[in-house]
């Protein structure tokens, strides 16, 4: 199976290609497991007996149960690791008012503001920006776009 330009829609086929391109050896040292776990990983596990979840879908059952339970602040956070230290952004796929109200949206978007603002206050107090600073001020800043967001969806839709 070629691959390259495909638009990888499950799990498996990035572990697929990861055996392709990279050695299996350079792959069981970084995951700390034997080359028939990675094959396995491979494997598309709704056609292969014996083949196993992998990382990325372990993952992603913890976002789901992290997300069930109101975290999704902790699921954001990881995406970012991930995707900022690779070049990436991270943003909401789509955002629905999650107060049912245009007014309670706008006080979600008053508490983000001023929660900014405090951010700001507190990293440009000496002057300077580290890059731990800078990437929590834009952390707060992303949460201020979602809110904003939820209060487009909650005007969109006619909520009071």
């Amino acid at each position: 199976m070629d691959l390259k330009g495909s638009y990888f829609v499950r799990s498996h086929q990035i572990f697929a290609a990861a055996l392709k391109h990279l050695t299996k050896t350079e792959l069981a040292k970084i995951w700390h497991v034997e080359h028939r776990t990675l094959y396995r990983w491979a494997q598309d596990p709704d056609s292969t007996e014996g083949s196993y979840r992998n990382p990325m879908d372990l993952l992603r059952i913890t976002f789901s149960k992290l997300q069930e339970i109101g975290q999704d602040h902790v699921v954001d956070g990881a995406l970012r690791i991930l995707a900022e230290s690779l070049g990436y952004r991270v943003s909401a796929a789509e955002c629905c008012s999650d107060k049912g109200s245009a007014v309670m949206e706008l006080l979600d978007i008053n508490k983000e503001v001023g929660t900014l603002a405090d951010c700001l206050q507190d990293v440009l107090s000496d002057g300077e920006m580290t890059n731990e600073e800078k990437r929590a001020v834009s952390s707060q800043i992303d949460r201020l776009v979602v809110q904003a967001m939820e209060l487009k969806d909650a005007v969109q839709r006619g909520l009071k």
